[in-house]
């Protein structure tokens, strides 16, 4: 049996760099780890790989350290990458062998290993202790004769340089999310989801010094709160009163907002975005938290495959 060595952190290193770039850059479709590579690298996100004899990288990941905010209670959290194999290595399971000792390295320094994947039952994270989590899509009928409020509502525009620096600045900046469940330290892969999916869909509300997400479907008389970026505490209901236009009569949210009550939930089996239905199953490693078998729902933007 072949022996590896574990590497991580490489981001200044440029022969590891270009290795990592090299395996990524074969793969069918384009990630958020080759749009890092392209220039975004994140203070908290850390490559991590295995290398053979040759010094050449034979399986690789990413992974983003960041708090988590889960009921107001703060804790440390990783969240797994997408896992890339050099070619011919494939049969010497060494995703399994990578994920493995990334579970072991940052067990003892977090308090949630936490991963992403498009198939409900996914052998690596099965195989490597993990647990498949069922998530809720959490939403609430709407009234159309609520009282509106006028207030002036900005399109912002992801095309712009401009722009999406003051997109990213708001959601490094946001400190008061009205999410029971919120991540800090994941703006990158918050940015490059909006510019993937939600490219049309990103407003801001000087009023309130908001940057929002929402999507409208007329047809199924649907609005969906994807994200709110702000410093300032937002109350959801006077902001829905700003945002929905008339016509609709339910509001989903693609996390779970802090609303007291008349909240209903539904199972997610994928989530529907203006590009597309994509599917995402969590899938865990707890150490002191007590998430399993709750319903839970981790926001959307703040998953990175």
């Amino acid at each position: 049996m072949n022996s590896y060595e574990l590497i991580y952190d490489f981001k200044e290193n440029k022969h590891y760099n270009n290795e990592l770039y090299n395996i990524i850059k074969k793969s069918p479709k384009s990630y958020f780890e080759d749009w890092m590579l392209k220039g975004h690298w994140d203070e908290n996100y850390y490559p991590i790989a295995l290398i053979n004899e040759k010094n050449d990288i034979v399986a690789a990941v990413c992974i983003i350290r960041l708090n988590l905010s889960i009921n107001e209670v703060k804790c440390n959290a990783i969240q797994v990458g997408r896992i890339f194999i050099r070619d011919g290595y494939e049969k010497d399971e060494v995703d399994k062998k990578l994920l493995n000792l990334v579970a072991e390295k940052y067990s003892n320094v977090s308090d949630l290993i936490y991963s992403f994947s498009d198939s409900e039952t996914d052998a690596l994270f099965y195989n490597s202790e993990f647990q498949k989590i069922q998530e809720f899509i959490y939403y609430i009928p709407w009234n159309s004769s609520f009282e509106t409020e006028k207030t002036a509502i900005k399109k912002l525009d992801t095309d712009s340089v401009k722009d999406i620096e003051f997109i990213q600045d708001h959601i490094k900046h946001a400190t008061k999310t009205p999410s029971v469940i919120a991540s800090n330290g994941d703006s990158s892969v918050k940015l490059y989801n909006i510019l993937k999916f939600y490219r049309r869909n990103v407003y801001y509300i000087s009023e309130i010094d908001a940057v929002v997400v929402f999507t409208i479907n007329q047809v199924k008389k649907r609005f969906t709160l994807v994200a709110i970026y702000s410093s300032n505490k937002i109350d959801i209901m006077d902001l829905l009163k700003i945002l929905v236009p008339d016509g609709i009569e339910r509001i989903e949210f693609m996390f779970i907002p802090n609303l007291s009550c008349g909240v209903n939930i539904r199972r997610l089996s994928f989530i529907e975005t203006p590009e597309g239905n994509v599917p995402s199953y969590l899938y865990m490693k707890e150490i002191t938290t007590a998430l399993a078998g709750k319903r839970i729902f981790f926001p959307v933007l703040g998953r990175g495959k």
